[in-house]
């Protein structure tokens, strides 16, 4: 069915790790995914530029992606936009990526 203009669920922007785009395609096909977000981005360096509000990572804990991710928010604050961010690891976070991200002042 999809979201509708007004719905919670616009709004949102996913952003994979490129190496769980195969593993994930085994559990959830990318139109059942697009119906809960507004467009899915493959992680990467370049800045992101969208008029999201909430941004949903889905990434292995690797430091190389917390700067990524640290990159994105950062240029998003010195925009003076106002943004929600999420992160999900996968398997699991990890204490090096913790201390990465509250390094940065990017979480608490």
């Amino acid at each position: 069915t999809g979201a509708k203009a007004g719905d919670p669920s616009r709004g949102k922007i996913l952003i994979l790790d490129p190496q769980l785009v195969g593993p994930l395609g085994l559990i959830a096909e990318a139109s059942a995914l697009k119906e809960h977000v507004d467009t899915i981005y493959l992680l990467s360096p370049n800045r992101l530029d969208a008029a999201a509000q909430h941004f949903i990572y889905v990434v292995r804990p690797q430091v190389q992606y917390m700067k990524q991710i640290i990159g994105h928010i950062n240029a998003h604050r010195e925009s003076g936009t106002s943004k929600k961010y999420w992160i999900f690891f996968v398997p699991r976070r990890t204490l090096i990526c913790d201390d990465i991200l509250e390094q940065e002042s990017v979480i608490n």
